[in-house]
């Protein structure tokens, strides 16, 4: 918000690539997946305040979560070939955090991760879209929190 607010006014911002940016980490999964959700639910809002900002990439993890509910529908009706797209995703994840970290546990849990991110953003994300899309709510209404 605050970028998108400095570019309305006509400031320049750049990329530094030796600055460092210190988060706050998240020590649970639960806190993890309210940050990734709130970031989610954020994004429509954002999107609707800044029109030009919007990108088809915040629905991906959406998507990813949809996939997943055909995969189950997809099994139940034999059909395996979303079974085979995300096995070969999250074997990609596996390889991709066992080479970078050694270690097969954090290679685990990077899966765990990736789950954790895409289902608390996804579901921020269609909570909002839901609530400013569907039911046509006031973002202010809808979010008090954000705009306090």
């Amino acid at each position: 918000d605050l970028t998108f607010k400095l570019w309305n006014k006509g400031f320049e911002t750049q990329f530094i690539s030796k600055a460092f940016v210190y988060h706050k980490r998240r020590s649970t999964w639960k806190q993890f997946f309210n940050q990734t959700f709130n970031f989610g639910a954020a994004r429509p809002i954002l999107n609707k305040m800044y029109p030009k900002t919007a990108k088809l990439t915040f629905w991906f993890p959406s998507l990813f979560i949809i996939g997943l509910l055909l995969l189950v529908l997809g099994i139940l009706f034999n059909c395996k070939i979303l079974v085979l797209f995300y096995s070969i995703y999250f074997i990609l994840i596996f390889i991709d955090s066992l080479i970078k970290n050694r270690s097969f546990v954090v290679a685990l849990l990077s899966i765990f991760a990736t789950l954790v991110q895409f289902f608390g953003y996804g579901l921020g994300f269609l909570r909002s879209v839901f609530r400013l899309k569907v039911l046509n709510k006031n973002m202010e209404e809808t979010f008090p929190k954000m705009f306090t």
